[in-house]
């Protein structure tokens, strides 16, 4: 699956992982660098980051936090800051070390160790990506550009390796109500701001925010066509584009309905999809999106899916077309020419978070290796911070907590006999992640190389 056909298996979640686990186990690993146990500190509570001045009843967290809170200044390229943070930051550097070891070394073609390599080179030659300009993407705004209706549209958006926006989004799950299988969950989705309330509020902040969203519209269109961003031309179309997200955006749920898990769960054929949700042409973009062949699906917010099928129906082929233009330099930003990446990061980063600066491209180039790469990257991690040893001890640690559990179960004296059993089960089906896979993911089929940034990442 695809960004946004799917919630992508997280394929660098294994270092990332690492990371926090170390956190815990860095005392404990063995060939864990001294100056890195320095930086954790010893075990117990950090007792200079109090503030004692704050009496504990009436602000608690102020209270073990205050100090660090007065101390701590958020650096400039994040919104947020904390442990967490600091943790990320060690296991960034950490993971640069190695990818940068690939990059500089001569490795076998089709290695895991080339495709590293050259991923993170192709990422941070920023050279070649100003020299080729867009011209790396013209192949695709052309595509958008001959769509000659809503049914190839709908076919477009589903396309895996373009990662456009759509009126639905979705990702492969357990059914929550039958355990045993995988299901496909359909989901509302299409809105370039993060959900309905930055569309429909009139208070002075969503003002300003969807005044910021308009000029971020103006310079993506702009860029994709060619076209001056001021011109009168690209302010109407732009318009268009955002009214036809703010119609979306009228049918979506809040996210407090969408925490409400028996409103969430419509099992659904695509034949009943389809009378349900008429106007939009589900079966083409199921197809593209490699979900040709699925019987059932989960709607989550089903009326808002209704809604939105409707107003695809009723909006022109060319405001669509924009759309999907504005979204799709939008979401490959990170891959294109500064004047992209740099009109993305002013809205997204720093009028939607607050970020003062943009990350350094090595850190970016980093996510981008872990993110497609993630468990090659995570194999040579885990061979230097995480050795066998210390995965056994993190083993044992959670063997004992479920022997605990077990203890405790048995000897609940408010818990009946049947309920025990069905605790006990649920108990005993429970294993461990710790660290690493017991089978490692094979990369043997992807094709990496120095010279295309974009066509790396759509690979």
């Amino acid at each position: 699956m695809d960004k946004q056909f799917g919630k992508k298996w997280e394929k660098g979640v294994l270092a990332s992982l690492l990371a926090s686990a170390m956190f815990v186990s860095s005392a404990l690993s063995i060939g864990a660098e001294e100056s890195e146990r320095a930086v954790l500190g010893e075990f117990g509570i950090a007792t200079d980051y109090m503030d004692k001045t704050v009496k504990p009843g009436d602000d608690f967290f102020t209270y073990v936090n205050g100090g660090w809170l007065k101390k701590t200044e958020i650096p400039a390229d994040k919104s947020n800051y904390g442990w967490f943070s600091i943790l990320a930051d060690q296991s960034e550097k950490r993971v640069k070390d190695i990818i940068i070891e690939m990059s500089e070394g001569d490795f076998q073609p089709y290695s895991v160790e080339q495709k590293i390599g050259d991923l993170y080179t192709s990422f941070m030659d920023v050279d070649t990506i100003e020299r080729k300009g867009l011209l790396v993407i013209a192949k695709d705004l052309q595509a958008i550009t001959n769509l000659a209706n809503k049914e190839a549209i709908a076919s477009f958006m589903g396309l895996p390796a373009l990662s456009v926006l759509s009126p639905v989004g979705g990702w492969v799950d357990v059914d929550i109500k039958n355990t045993k299988e995988y299901i496909f969950y359909l989901t509302q989705y299409g809105l370039g701001m993060p959900e309905r309330s930055y569309y429909l509020e009139e208070d002075e902040k969503s003002q300003a925010l969807r005044q910021d969203y308009s000029v971020f519209l103006k310079k993506m269109l702009g860029l994709a066509t060619g076209l001056p961003a001021y011109s009168p031309e690209i302010e109407w179309r732009t318009r268009l584009v955002m009214s036809f997200e703010t119609a979306l955006a009228q049918y979506h749920w809040s996210p407090q309905k969408r925490r409400n898990r028996d409103l969430t769960y419509n099992k659904m054929t695509l034949v009943e999809l389809m009378e349900y949700a008429p106007g939009f042409a589900w079966g083409k973009m199921f197809n593209t999106a490699g979900l040709g062949d699925q019987t059932h699906f989960i709607v989550r917010e089903k009326d808002a899916l209704q809604g939105s099928a409707y107003v695809f129906s009723q909006v022109g082929i060319s405001v669509l077309k924009d759309y999907l233009r504005i979204h799709y330099l939008s979401t490959n930003a990170a891959y294109l020419p500064k004047e992209v990446d740099d009109a993305r990061f002013e809205f997204y980063g720093r009028a939607l978070r607050g970020t003062q600066e943009q990350r350094a491209r090595w850190k970016r180039g980093v996510s981008q290796v872990d993110e497609a790469l993630g468990e090659a990257v995570g194999q040579v991690y885990v061979s230097r911070y995480f050795p066998p040893e210390a995965k056994e001890e993190m083993d044992e640690l959670v063997e004992n907590l479920r022997m605990a559990f077990k203890d405790g179960i048995d000897n609940l004296s408010w818990m009946g006999e049947k309920t025990k059993s069905e605790a006990q089960d649920k108990l005993h089906k429970f294993y461990s992640k710790i660290g690493y896979p017991k089978k490692w993911e094979d990369y043997s089929a992807l094709r990496i190389g120095k010279q295309s940034l974009i066509d790396n990442v759509k690979s």
